[in-house]
């Protein structure tokens, strides 16, 4: 494959994700294919999988590959055939079909804490077809559909586990081009390389999700891609964006997705060469429009080149330019995109723009575990830090804008429902993480459920807004020693001394264990958190003069033996525990 060793050389210098595939059915084709997606997320897939029908052993047994060793993400994927039964027992056991798997994954999510991807099932090689289908319970269609709800039912809400819609992906392509079952009763590899792309892609997904690694922000052009025609030259009454006409019913219906992309935390921006005043009133005035000019985090809307721009909304937005996707319909404007800024992805309109709405329902790369309260009120907390910068401006020295903010950090134990989010952090927190260690929401779970180990967050308002759960600390106990894990913060609430307050919360949770004497703490470099190398000799941490012999080269350890010598929290803080 072309494409995989064009970027093989560049995968020793990406973070390497362990995934372990499960199945009844061959599957090995999926491998370069699924290593090849996660390249394009900067992401080195090693893919291994447990032998041939071995899955319920793999599942069961303590000491199988799957369970002692560690995994980023495990893929369930059956085939029905090969859970059927003989005919002449009777019609196929929906329930009974669906327990067994729903058992599998409740074991794995007990025995592992890797992310697990459960495909969904099509139609079997023995499936009859005809103008009229039935639905009665000897029916194996019916035994499909009832299969597949129950397990949809199991892992809606589970934060761990990402159901893969085969029927969908089979829909896309059609399935003639989907399955060729002369391999499947040759080799039991029924699924055709185009299949096998398909399902890499969502696999992929899965991953840079639970990896932190999904998109965050779409860029979109103006003129043509948000609506039809070119507002400058057609006016107000000229573009076409009316749901009831072709093309402006399809335009409508992109600006829907849109809105739904938002609502999962996806940020919007504009970079369009305008008159600004012109594309705005679009989102102000007209009766059409669906996105409204509090849509979007940040804009650009004027003559100057696009990748400039585009440049500038990821400093505006602190965040990385591989994190944005560039929506353009002019082939120009993309292949200057791509050429000038190749980190970031591009999508072009299409010429059928009646095609428009399925190049973002295919595309993967926005695709989450969970949407957290956080990635929900994203674009409302960039619209907030606008009006915390333009207090700053106004304020008369640091001190009396930070007073004026009336600062409140909760700070708490993690909750159920903070796991998602807790993990979230953990995977894309750079800047202000002092071990940037990764863990997946499985981890979590395991660590704020030992006796051995505290989870906290901290959630942070202010007379502005919420900024939501923006902190995590990770202490963990060993005799008279408690070590602080990780501690990590965005960027978002830094410069407000709140993260003094935070590591002394973190310090007495370790000190109220019985017997800690000590806690200690570390800093591992990278290249991008060296900004908190000093940052517990500033806050009264003692430097240890040697590091152990397993630590990551530069690893500096801190030590404290009372919480007394730490900073003081500052007066305009307001603490609730």
């Amino acid at each position: 494959m072309k494409a995989l060793r064009d970027v093989e050389p560049q995968l020793a210098a990406y973070p390497p994700v362990r995934v372990r595939v499960l199945r009844n059915y061959t599957l090995e084709n999926l491998a370069p294919l699924l290593r090849l997606e996660g390249a394009r997320s900067k992401l080195a897939v090693e893919t291994t999988f447990a032998d041939f029908d071995t899955f319920e052993q793999e599942v069961l047994d303590p000491q199988s590959v799957t369970n002692s060793e560690p995994h980023d993400l495990i893929v369930v994927s059956l085939w029905l055939d090969g859970l059927l039964g003989s005919p002449r027992a009777g019609a196929p056991d929906a329930a009974a079909i669906a327990d067994r798997i729903c058992s599998l994954l409740d074991t794995l999510e007990q025995r592992t804490t890797a992310t697990i991807a459960v495909t969904s099932f099509v139609e079997p090689a023995t499936a009859l077809g005809g103008a009229r289908r039935t639905d009665d319970d000897a029916s194996i269609l019916a035994t499909v559909t009832a299969v597949n709800q129950r397990i949809a039912a199991r892992v809606a809400g589970d934060i761990r586990i990402q159901l893969i819609d085969m029927q969908r992906l089979v829909a896309r392509i059609g399935r003639a081009a989907a399955t060729d079952l002369r391999f499947w009763y040759l080799y039991h590899s029924p699924l055709t390389n185009e299949l096998l792309a398909l399902l890499a892609e969502e696999i992929a997904a899965s991953i840079a999700a639970a990896k932190g690694a999904a998109k965050k922000v779409l860029v979109l052009d103006c003129d043509n891609t948000l609506w039809g025609g070119i507002i400058g030259e057609d006016g107000m009454t000229g573009i076409a964006l009316d749901p009831n006409e072709y093309p402006g019913s399809a335009f409508h219906d992109f600006q829907r997705q849109l809105l739904e992309l938002k609502s999962r935390g996806v940020l919007l921006a504009l970079c369009s060469k305008n008159n600004e005043a012109d594309a705005l009133a679009v989102f102000d005035e007209h009766e059409h429009s669906l996105l409204k000019r509090e849509d979007f985090a940040a804009w650009r809307i004027n003559w100057a080149d696009k990748p400039a721009n585009l440049r500038e909304l990821a400093d505006a937005l602190n965040l990385g330019i591989d994190s944005f996707v560039f929506v353009d319909d002019n082939p120009v404007e993309c292949e200057f995109m791509r050429t000038a800024v190749p980190d970031v992805t591009v999508l072009q309109v299409p010429e059928r723009l009646y095609e428009i709405t399925s190049m973002l329902r295919d595309f993967r790369g926005f695709d989450g575990l969970i949407a957290s309260a956080e990635d929900r009120m994203r674009t409302a907390m960039y619209q907030q830090e606008a009006r915390r910068d333009d207090a700053r401006r106004t304020s008369t020295d640091l001190e009396s804008y930070l007073r004026s903010l009336e600062l409140v950090a909760e700070i708490t134990r993690a909750r159920p429902d903070d796991i998602a989010r807790i993990a979230q952090l953990t995977q894309k927190t750079n800047q202000f993480n002092l071990t940037t260690r990764r863990y997946s929401a499985g981890d979590i779970e395991r660590l704020a459920a030992s006796p051995d180990a505290v989870v906290m967050s901290m959630r942070v308002r202010d007379r502005f807004g919420d900024y939501g759960l923006t902190a995590v600390g990770i202490v963990t106990i060993d005799g008279a020693v408690a070590t602080i894990d990780s501690l990590l913060m965005s960027c978002r609430i830094l410069g407000r001394h709140l993260e003094q307050v935070f590591v002394r919360h973190l310090v007495e949770a370790g000190f109220a264990h019985d017997g800690v004497t000590t806690v200690e703490a570390a800093f591992i470099p990278t290249k991008k958190n060296q900004q908190v190398a000093d940052f517990y000799e500033r806050v009264g941490f003692a430097r240890a003069e040697s590091g152990m012999p397993s630590d990551v080269p530069g690893t500096t350890r801190f030590h404290v033996e009372t919480s007394a010598k730490l900073e003081n929290d500052p007066d305009y803080i307001t603490v609730v525990r």
